[in-house]
């Protein structure tokens, strides 16, 4: 077995292992899993004369998963954005009623 060919198995076997557990991945691990991806490409890249077209056809079979892995993406994006707008607008509440007031100062009602 050739290295590009053992490229290409790794990217299949970590592509196919990503979509089989693709509900119980957590943002860290599809970080782990874009940076490997990246380095394994980074080096197809560099030996792309020497694909053969059975290794061509394996990497667009990857590629077709892609939008899986993409669209689960996209909806952790989306959640963390909504807990960061969530947590903004909580914060604004909270500094609402912890307002600069001094322990010396007064109020006073006048009762109409």
């Amino acid at each position: 077995m050739n290295i590009i060919n053992e490229q290409v198995s790794e990217l299949e076997e970590l592509t196919t292992t990503l979509i089989q557990r693709i509900e119980q991945v957590d943002y860290e691990e599809f970080v782990t899993f874009s940076e490997r991806r990246e380095q394994l490409v980074h080096q197809l890249e560099m030996s792309q004369g020497d694909l053969t077209s059975e290794d061509k056809q394996r990497l667009r079979k990857i590629i077709e998963s892609d939008e899986v892995i993409l669209s689960t993406m996209n909806a952790l994006k989306q959640q963390a954005s909504e807990w960061l707008l969530n947590q903004g607008a909580v914060k604004e509440q909270k500094n609402a009623y912890d307002s600069g007031y001094t322990v010396e100062s007064m109020f006073i009602d006048h009762k109409k």
